[in-house]
């Protein structure tokens, strides 16, 4: 009998990471999130390609272009 995984990277859960990494997921999202990466390579090190891909767009800021 094989083991049934606690979640599925499946298109919602990648969404999910997507907002946890750019700050904008519910806490209980988070939570999911984080847990779901102690326990899971794949989750850990997607939520951290994303979390470097938010601080660089942060980095970049907003120009302004005169008309």
């Amino acid at each position: 009998m094989s083991r049934k995984k606690s979640f599925e990277l499946n298109e919602d859960m990648v969404n999910k990471i997507i907002s946890v990494a750019y700050g904008d997921a519910s806490l209980l999202d988070r939570i999911k999130v984080m847990r779901a990466a102690s326990r899971n390579n794949e989750v850990h090190n997607l939520l951290n390609l994303y979390k470097t891909t938010a601080n660089e767009v942060k980095q970049l800021g907003e120009e302004e272009f005169s008309r």
